[in-house]
């Protein structure tokens, strides 16, 4: 009666243990994680997005990998359960957490009971800070055909950027108007983690009807995508010639 009894817990035990846990090896928060133990080769995040996320995990033999969610990399507290199928995981993450660093923990079984949690590292979303300045000068007077305009437009700018990782990709455009390259001569920096820009030369009109210029600088990582964008308006009429909005959203 006690050895069957002695039998029974063991097999209790045995049943309940713990998941041994695999870290990511190279601690970086970057799109695709390797792992050298355990039942997955590796975990790619596919989205680029602060909200929401689509990652895919390949494992190495047949495995059931049926939970995974979300914790806060420094707290250790639960964020958000995900959706894991066929190799692939799903979910969303509140707003308001995009600047922490996260970890995601898929959980898999083999039919033996062996438990392992996969660690995930998910970075902070992309920091973008910009200043620029803009002095319209030689002011030519409206006539019958256009409407008054300046001849120079003298445009600085200074960029830094910080992605957190060494595979983010930061590109920056006109919208309207044209000013200078904001990130070197490509205006595209890609598997870089951070960077500074100084910039200055003569920026242009659209046209002479469109006193605008509107740039945007865009950051995206695995932890999300960060856009800033500028908008300079030129007006004569006023005391400040030229007047910036600036505006940056994740997403």
């Amino acid at each position: 009666m006690k050895r069957t009894c002695l039998l029974a817990i063991a097999a209790m035990c045995f049943s309940t243990q713990a998941a041994q846990t695999i870290y990511d090896e190279d601690t970086k928060a970057e799109r695709t994680t390797i792992y050298s133990s355990g039942p997955v080769q590796q975990m790619t995040t596919l989205s680029s997005s602060a909200y929401s996320m689509q990652i895919h995990y390949a494992t190495k033999d047949y495995v059931s990998c049926p939970q995974a969610a979300v914790y806060d990399e420094a707290t250790d507290q639960l964020i958000s359960d995900f959706y894991a199928s066929n190799q692939v995981i799903t979910g969303s993450i509140p707003p308001g957490l995009e600047k922490k660093e996260k970890s995601l923990r898929l959980n898999c079984e083999y039919s033996n009971g062996e438990k392992y949690t996969i660690h995930h590292k998910i970075p902070a979303v992309p920091n973008i800070q910009w200043e620029s300045q803009l002095k319209p000068e030689n002011l030519v007077p409206a006539s019958r055909y256009n409407p008054s305009y300046y001849q120079e437009l003298n445009y600085a700018s200074q960029v830094l950027f910080n992605n957190h990782v060494g595979d983010g990709e930061c590109v920056a455009g006109n919208n309207v108007g044209t000013t200078p390259l904001l990130l070197g001569d490509s205006n595209r920096v890609t598997n870089r983690i951070s960077d500074y820009f100084v910039t200055s030369g003569q920026a242009y009109y659209q046209d002479l009807r469109t006193p605008y210029l509107v740039s945007e600088l865009i950051c995206k990582t695995a932890g999300g995508t960060t856009r800033a964008v500028e908008v300079w308006t030129i007006n004569e009429n006023t005391q400040e010639k030229a007047v910036r909005e600036f505006s940056i959203e994740n997403f």
